[in-house]
């Protein structure tokens, strides 16, 4: 989906940001 997912480790703020992406 995000290819800056590897940039960001942070599970927390990806969780987030998956669900807004959704």
């Amino acid at each position: 989906k995000y290819s800056n997912r590897k940039k960001y480790k942070c599970s927390k703020l990806w969780r987030y940001y998956e669900e807004f992406a959704k």
